[in-house]
């Protein structure tokens, strides 16, 4: 078990090494084409909320929104500008977490995105203040997509491996830990020549339920909540979907 991190500090070390670590390529193209299931015909502004280095922001200015990403992670941001400008798309990117988006983006988008397990990485205080943010950000009728891991599942099944990926002379090792009243996530990386040269962060997820997320949606004032496994629209099943995907209205 790895000494703990902030979680910023966790996302701004990560970042030189995230892209590496999922292939943002490939998912950028991947992405592009899910989003698109999402995305009514009259949407034109969109906000990805924990946005990380760019990718689901960048898949939504290639499905022709205008796009602000926020992010709490200087960092991670950083990768995000240069990853953007590399793909010819004009996307805004905001170092701000969920809970201190300004009154400025008020009632400015369209669809709203959080995928990738963003919200897990919020404490409850902080998160039931994010999403009443994010409400207000959101236009009336616009649409809020948001994806985390359905951790009853995980930790009954003791699915602690995450991933192991390969790439750019480096092995990447995503795990949990999962302790009583508490899950923390670890991504250990080495030097694929010389495994002796690695190094492990470590942060604290929060493991929110469709119990949970239905009761902090309603209360931020979202409506028409839908829930499935995946971006394919199937049935969620508590028991052993791995992911919650969750669809809400303004």
């Amino acid at each position: 078990m790895g000494r703990l991190n902030k979680n910023t500090d966790f996302y701004n070390t990560l970042s030189p090494d995230y892209d590496l670590m999922v292939n943002s390529s490939a998912y950028i193209n991947a992405r592009k084409d899910i989003l698109k299931k999402f995305i009514k015909r009259d949407y034109r502004f969109a906000a990805d909320v924990g946005c990380g280095t760019g990718n689901d922001s960048i898949a939504l200015a290639l499905n022709g929104l205008q796009v602000i990403g926020f992010e709490p992670s200087e960092e991670m941001l950083h990768e995000a500008v240069k990853k953007a400008a590399s793909y010819g798309c004009h996307v805004g990117y905001v170092n701000k977490p969920a809970s201190e988006i300004t009154k400025d983006y008020n009632h400015q988008f369209d669809f709203v995105i959080s995928l990738g397990n963003t919200l897990a990485n919020i404490n409850p205080a902080e998160l039931k203040k994010s999403l009443h943010r994010i409400h207000l950000i959101m236009k009336k009728g616009g649409t809020f997509l948001l994806q985390i891991l359905n951790y009853r599942s995980l930790r009954k099944d003791n699915k602690r491996i995450v991933n192991v990926t390969e790439s750019g002379g480096k092995i990447f090792f995503r795990f949990y830990d999962f302790l009583p009243g508490r899950l923390d996530f670890n991504i250990l990386t080495a030097d694929k020549e010389n495994l002796k040269n690695h190094n492990l962060i470590t942060t604290r997820l929060y493991e929110y339920t469709r119990s949970n997320m239905t009761e902090l949606l309603k209360t931020a004032g979202f409506k028409s909540l839908k829930y499935y496994a995946d971006f394919n629209h199937t049935p969620f099943n508590a028991s052993y979907s791995k992911d919650l995907i969750i669809t809400a209205l303004k």
